[in-house]
């Protein structure tokens, strides 16, 4: 019997075979299972977005997009006005918002002041403090995030609901703000929109019990901090004591929005109409305070406001200024003690006659010079004044002078140099004034140098029929003292220095107290501010009979020990039975009070950025400096187009002068709407009002009796920029006007923001 044999791999053979077989059927299974799946994906996207047309629920979608933008930008600058109120804040009012029955918002005020004080104060030892230190900033940024949040929140709250259901329930249109940072209530700011014959409502499941939007919040946990030191001084036994904050709020990593969208309406079919209703659930994230971001896909750099390159001059006019103004006082940047107070801004009226001339300063004034008021004028100014001098010098014919720079509890004069008043029958009110320069000064300094340095107030008429007064009604840090107009220069221990009162330095008080000549005056001979002031207060405080004169210098705030703070010595008038008498006050600024550096190194800070820069909305930081020169300030004529390279540009609501330019009655209209630059001197000798912007380079006067006002109209402004891009760009060739990829910012010709990322789209079904 013949036996077959099996031949060897049949059976691996007969494997693979069945294998592949296998393979290729599942293959095609596979294929055809995610055909048909990408197909229902496909389909379900194309009815989806069919529907969100037909049903409005895609333009619902935009407006929440829109109102989260607008959220945004509102909390955002909410955020930034909250941290520059506390950052101005001082103990007292620290005192004032810490108190445990304060609501939310003001509580924040009182947590994120503690945090600062206390880098403050870790900062004496920075080194051993370190990871401390480290861990106060971490709490600062969680307490910012909690502060937006709050804002935001709030926004939210006010908006969200009546802007997709402006009608209430079964709404046909919803609205949003074009500008989240102006008031919802603005008709003006409002953008309809229709939801294509649909109408939108809100599940009741997105609403609580009353109506309200539901917030859910997630990972909550408690941010604390334990005896932050929010002041420190040293007592009489030169001990350190400290008032200490406890921090604590809850925290919440993530709070997101559900918001459920219900949209009836009728689709025409081949049967006839049918009714529809399809729902939409979206999830709003609530961001954090560092990622809001915008974008503008087409950008133009703010042209300056209001702005003069050389001096403005008020001659026997009226003058009314709205918006921030910014008098550059082009020329010499060398001060000297003959030339310090002849730029800047000059308001003067007419000695002659018995009439008054009024300038009003509705907002911000930023004089690089000096600010100088003289005979018969009414000034006042209703925000901040920021100069490096003030000098009021008024003549025995003039009838009356009125400064008042109080109308806000929070004006304020910051100044980097004197405030010297020379004046008779002159009243000026101040709510709060801080001189800033530091008092240090080498000693081979020469007079010059002392007089740029010097932060003092002045009184140099001692007339005792002067009627002048000046009062500063709450705070008042004065960070340096009085120079004495004397061959070298004499800087004095005085704070507040009256003319008359420095017969002190002359006369002995101590048995080793040494003098010297320094015409016209015999001076106490030493290099020592402390030993000045301690000579000046000695003397003066056993010899108040001797005629101390306080040159109606009054601080209402006086016995309010942290409201009165100087480095120098200081006279002042108290009524003492309704009589003003003279005082003298000493020194009493210590430079290790953790509170003052930090106000006065606060102010420099803003002084810095408001005075270094162009006047525009969005200003660099920038670093105080004692010895400025010409390259410390951003200048208008470094951006300006050179005369020589562009002609005369005259289009509607554009105006470029190449040259000095006049307008008066004879050949000017009373009113000119739009930007107006003049790359030379204007003179306005007639009544004149523009609104919008005003840009000259050189010098800008007003005289002859003239009734001119100034407004400034950003809108206005942005919208004459969008529709002259091109001239803009010549006239200011560098400043970056045009096109740009990108631009940080919210203020574009066309705006985007990041705000789609903080919404999802979870659930999207038709209903019927």
């Amino acid at each position: 019997m013949r036996i077959k044999r099996k031949r060897k791999g049949s059976s691996l053979i007969f494997v693979v075979i069945m294998f592949m077989f296998v393979i290729i059927v599942s293959s095609a299974m596979l294929s055809m299972v995610s055909s048909n799946y990408a197909g229902r994906v496909t389909e379900s996207k194309r009815v989806k977005n069919l529907y969100g047309a037909e049903s409005g629920l895609d333009i619902a979608y935009n407006v929440i997009a829109k109102t989260i933008d607008n959220a945004n930008e509102y909390s955002y600058n909410k955020t930034e006005i909250f941290k520059d109120e506390v950052k101005n804040m001082n103990y007292t009012e620290f005192l004032n918002v810490k108190d445990e029955n304060s609501d939310e918002k003001i509580k924040n005020k009182a947590r994120l002041y503690a945090l600062y004080a206390d880098i403050d104060y870790l900062q004496l030892n920075e080194d051993s403090n370190k990871s401390k230190i480290e861990e106060d900033n971490k709490k600062i940024d969680q307490l910012i995030n909690y502060v937006f949040r709050i804002y935001f929140k709030d926004y939210i709250n006010a908006n969200l609901y009546s802007n997709i259901c402006p009608e209430g329930e079964n709404s046909g249109k919803g609205k949003y703000a074009l500008d989240g940072r102006k008031t919802s209530n603005d008709e003006n700011n409002l953008q309809e929109v229709i939801y294509n014959n649909a109408r939108i409502s809100f599940k009741l499941e997105s609403l609580d019990e009353n109506s309200q939007l539901k917030w859910s919040e997630k990972d909550s946990k408690v941010i604390s901090g334990d005896n932050l030191v929010t002041k420190y001084y040293f007592d009489y036994e030169d001990k350190i004591r400290k008032e200490t904050y406890d921090l604590n709020f809850n925290y919440y990593e993530k709070i997101t929005l559900p918001i459920n969208l219900i949209s009836n309406f009728k689709e025409q079919s081949n049967v006839g109409e049918n009714e529809r209703e399809i729902e939409s659930v979206y999830t709003m994230i609530v961001p954090n305070y560092d990622e809001v971001a915008f974008k503008k896909s087409v950008s133009t750099n703010d042209i300056p406001g209001l702005t003069v390159g050389g001096t403005l001059s008020v001659n026997a006019a009226d003058l009314d200024v709205y918006g921030d103004i910014l008098v550059e006082s082009n020329g010499s940047d060398v001060s000297t003690f003959e030339n310090k107070y002849n730029s800047g801004i000059v308001i003067n009226g007419d000695i002659m006659s018995n009439s008054l001339s009024t300038v009003n300063f509705n907002n911000n004034v930023y004089c690089r010079k000096t600010f100088n008021v003289q005979n018969n004028v009414i000034v006042n100014m209703n925000k901040d004044l920021y100069a490096q001098n003030i000098y009021v010098n008024t003549s025995k014919q003039n009838t009356g002078t009125y400064i008042g720079i109080n109308n806000d509890d929070n004006s304020k004069v910051v100044l980097d140099n004197d405030l010297e008043m020379n004046a008779k029958n002159t009243v000026v009110n101040m709510k709060n004034f801080y001189g800033v320069n530091d008092k240090t000064i080498d000693n081979a300094s020469g007079k010059d140098e002392k007089a740029k340095k010097s932060s003092s107030i002045i009184i140099n008429n001692c007339d005792d029929n002067r009627n002048s007064f000046l009062t500063i009604e709450n705070e008042a840090y004065i960070n340096g003292v009085a120079n004495i107009k004397t061959e070298n220069g004499y800087q004095t221990g005085e704070s507040v220095a009256v003319k008359g009162n420095y017969d002190a330095y002359s006369m002995p008080v101590e048995n080793d107290d040494k003098f010297k000549n320094d015409a016209p005056l015999k001076v106490l001979d030493t290099d020592d501010i402390n030993k000045k002031i301690d000579h000046f207060h000695k003397y003066w405080i056993s010899n108040l009979d001797k005629g101390l004169d306080y040159g109606g210098v009054i601080f209402n705030s006086i016995k309010d020990n942290n409201k009165v703070k100087s480095i120098g010595d200081i006279v002042y008038g108290e009524k003492v039975d309704g009589v003003l008498k003279a005082q003298v006050q000493k020194a009493n600024y210590i430079k290790g009070d953790a509170q003052v550096n930090g106000k006065i190194n606060n102010l420099k800070k803003n002084y810095a950025i408001n005075m270094y820069n162009l006047n525009i909305e969005n200003k660099k930081d920038k670093n105080y400096v004692e010895d400025i020169n010409d390259s410390t300030f951003e200048k208008i004529q470094n951006v300006i187009v050179t005369k020589e390279n562009h002609d005369d540009v005259d289009t509607d609501g554009f105006k470029y002068k190449n040259e000095d330019y006049i307008i008066y009655s004879s050949v000017n209209s009373n009113k000119f709407k739009g930007v107006m630059v003049v790359n030379g001197d204007l003179t306005i000798s007639t009544d004149y009002e523009i609104e919008g912007d005003l840009i000259v380079s050189g010098n800008l006067t007003v005289k002859d009796g003239a009734k001119v006002t100034l407004k400034y109209n950003k809108d206005y402004t942005k919208n004459i920029q969008n529709k002259n891009l091109t001239i803009f760009n010549q006239i200011f060739p560098n400043m970056g006007y045009g096109y740009s990829e990108e631009s940080s910012g919210s203020d574009g010709f066309t705006t985007e923001s990041n705000s789609t990322i903080f919404i999802k789209n979870n659930l999207w079904k038709i209903n019927k």
